[in-house]
Parts: structure tokens; C-alpha cells; sequence
């Protein structure tokens, strides 16, 4: 049976949201965020081990650098430990130096903090695009074994890279890139098993897309998610209309793990390391 993949984005429920409408800005993190964090992650920890999955936690440098011991707990249970970069920024809206430092920032930091090597990197929002393909050589040369930025598709008003290839595949530079899982229908592409689209579509899509993808075209489903949508503890964001709060929290929690529960009944997971140790790519 062919491995899938499950990921969590460890970060706070709102900082990326504040991101979004305080023009990029650093977020710093309120002490009732760093417990959101710390009980949301204490949940899936034990959702996971009871379920006997292992998991990719990209961690931000910040949340390692508020939370050391957490990264340690996590990479304790023996789950793969990861960057999403060193705070939740849109990487295409920084100069290239501070881009670049803050990719050896963060793989500096999380190592510390789990004590064993990391290999893969998550941009925050997924923010690497047709513009701005210099960051994969950055994170090559920071000393990544593989890439999990590029979510191909268009129409978002956040992120994609419709052009890029949906299959995981080896760069020109060496880097092993693993896209976000989407699923085509007609000759569309759509977005699929990861964070709203996982909350918000309902199950039965997203178990068609996985379907879709192990046997019509050979590959791994790769599930992504927040610590505040399997946990289910967050704090809402101020001034936010009907149809974002839907957007952002709804179906978090329970009915998450409800989800994931079916899931892995029917379906092998582990962790992006995981599948690359057991596969070749060209």
C-alpha cells in the first residue's frame, strides 16, 4: 500500500491571519498563545500515538525559539521535525537577504531545539512563486534535503504555482520538492486534503482525491494542517466578518480528528522523510 503523508504547520491560530492585514509584520505571541500552541500540540501528540502515526511537524524558528521544549517533546515521540521558516511571513514580500537568513535561522534554531538534524522546509503560506525561485536555491544551499512549498494551483488570493509540476520530483539544483496534494477533475485542478480544504470540503471529496491520487496516478496524498484545527483551542481574530470566521475555524476539532480517525483506518501515513528514504526520484 502505498505511504501517504501527514504534516501539521505548527503555529499560532491567529498570527498568520494578522499577518495578512498588518502588512507582513513579525508577530510576537501572547503568553495565552504559546498555551494554545503547547495544548493543541499535547492533543495531537496523543491523537497520533493512539492511532500509531508519525508525522512532519514544520515548526516556525519562533515557536522553537519560544518553545524549545516542545520541539523536543515532539521529535521524543518520534515524529520528523522541520522548518516553516522563522516567522509567518509571505517569503516574496521580503528582500532576498533577510529571506535567506531567515531560512538558516530557522533550520539552526529547530535543530537545536528537537537535537537531531531536520531536511525539509515549509514556506509560511506557501509563499514561493513564479518570481521569486531563487529561494529554492537558498534552501539548498542551507542544507535541506527537500522542499514542501509549492502548492499548484491558481484562482488563490494568498498563494499557488499553477506551472510547477503536482508530482513529487527532484529540482535541477538537487532539492526533492513535494508539492501540496490537489485533485483534477475535467481537466481543473483543485485544491485538496490540507487545512480549510480538509475542515471545509466535505470528507467524502477528500477521501475521492486520495483515491485519485494512490491509484490513478501513483502518488502519495500529502495532508497538511494547523495545531488549532486537529487540537481545536484557539482564539479568534477581532473584526472578523460571518464568512472568514467560517473560513478559518470552522469544523476544527473534533470533527478534524473524526476525519483523520476514518482516514487512517483506510489508508497508510507516515512522514515526508519517510517516503523519501523508501522511493527514488529523478
Amino acid at each position: 500500500m502505498l505511504q501517504n503523508i501527514i504534516s501539521i504547520d505548527v503555529e499560532g491560530s491567529i498570527e498568520g491571519k494578522v499577518a495578512i492585514q498588518n502588512n507582513n509584520s513579525i508577530y510576537k505571541r501572547t503568553n495565552n498563545e504559546l498555551k494554545e500552541i503547547g495544548y493543541n500540540i499535547d492533543v495531537i501528540l496523543d491523537f497520533l500515538d493512539k492511532h500509531n502515526i508519525k508525522a512532519t511537524f514544520f515548526i516556525l524558528g519562533s515557536v522553537a525559539k519560544d518553545m524549545p521544549s516542545l520541539v523536543y517533546k515532539i521529535a521524543n515521540f518520534g515524529h520528523e521535525i522541520a522548518s516553516h521558516g522563522m516567522h509567518h511571513q509571505f517569503l516574496h514580500l521580503l528582500p532576498n537577504k533577510i529571506v535567506r537568513q531567515h531560512i538558516i535561522d530557522s533550520k539552526d534554531i529547530v535543530e537545536n531545539s528537537a537535537s537531531k538534524k531536520i531536511y525539509g522546509f515549509r514556506a509560511p503560506f506557501f509563499s514561493v512563486n513564479e518570481q521569486t525561485k531563487y529561494i529554492f536555491d537558498e534552501i539548498m544551499n542551507a542544507g535541506y534535503l527537500y522542499d514542501s512549498s509549492i502548492y499548484p494551483i491558481r484562482g488563490h488570493d494568498l498563494y499557488g504555482f499553477p506551472y510547477e509540476k503536482r508530482s513529487i520530483h527532484k529540482m535541477n539544483n538537487g532539492l526533492i520538492e513535494m508539492p501540496l496534494s490537489v485533485m483534477r477533475i475535467m481537466g481543473l485542478t483543485f485544491p485538496a486534503l490540507g487545512g480549510g480544504y480538509y475542515r471545509l470540503f466535505p470528507y467524502y471529496f477528500n477521501k475521492v482525491a486520495l483515491e485519485s491520487l494512490n491509484k490513478k496516478e501513483n502518488m502519495p496524498g500529502i495532508i497538511y494542517l494547523h495545531p488549532y484545527e486537529i487540537g481545536g483551542k484557539y482564539d479568534k481574530i477581532l473584526n472578523v466578518d460571518f464568512l472568514k470566521n467560517i473560513r478559518y475555524y470552522h469544523n476544527s476539532g473534533t470533527k478534524v480528528r473524526y476525519r483523520l480517525k476514518k482516514m487512517f483506518k483506510s489508508y497508510r501515513f507516515g512522514t515526508h522523510i519517510d517516503f523519501i528514504e523508501q522511493n527514488k526520484f529523478d
